[in-house]
């Protein structure tokens, strides 16, 4: 079994987000055309002839078009703010081993089954574990060289592992 003890820090956050966009081939290409989008639009909208004419039509494509260009160029920016809520300073305790993981701090307690995983990935510092909608994100500074390279390997053996 492997126990670790951690504290999560937005950085951990960002870093697993980081891993997972640069693993979603799919994700990337809508990315792209969202921006490609919302960069079209805004030439557009003063190439139209109701422009001049103060049309409202036209004046609310601009911020439709920047925002779809910001969205597309930016994901993983706008994402700081939605985890800045997880990171709560409390310490949590992980234990690790083959049928479970189990993750318990002051205020919670989950046990999960490897079986009921999808995927996992790892960033440069940390490992991003995926059950249906929810990401667990256990950052490598709370393991040994040790039991990272058990912990690599449990997972591996225990869950797919995406694809980058």
């Amino acid at each position: 079994m492997i126990e670790i003890r951690y504290v999560l820090q937005i950085e951990d956050f960002m870093d697993s987000v980081r891993a997972s966009y640069a693993s979603d081939k799919r994700g990337k290409r809508v990315r792209m055309a969202m921006s490609a989008i919302g960069i079209a639009i805004v030439p557009l909208v003063f190439d139209t002839k109701s422009f001049g004419e103060g049309s409202g039509l036209s004046y609310w494509m601009i911020p439709l078009g920047l925002g779809l260009a910001w969205y597309g160029l930016f994901p993983a920016r706008r994402l700081k703010a939605f985890y800045q809520k997880c990171v709560t300073g409390e310490e949590v305790t992980g234990q690790f081993d083959d049928a479970r993981m189990v993750t318990f701090s002051a205020t919670a307690r989950t046990e999960i089954l490897w079986s009921a995983f999808d995927s996992w990935i790892e960033g440069q510092t940390t490992f991003a574990i995926y059950a249906a909608n929810v990401m667990y994100v256990l950052p490598k500074r709370a393991f040994s060289d040790e039991s990272c390279a058990e912990f690599r390997r449990l997972l591996s053996e225990k869950i797919r592992a995406r694809t980058r």
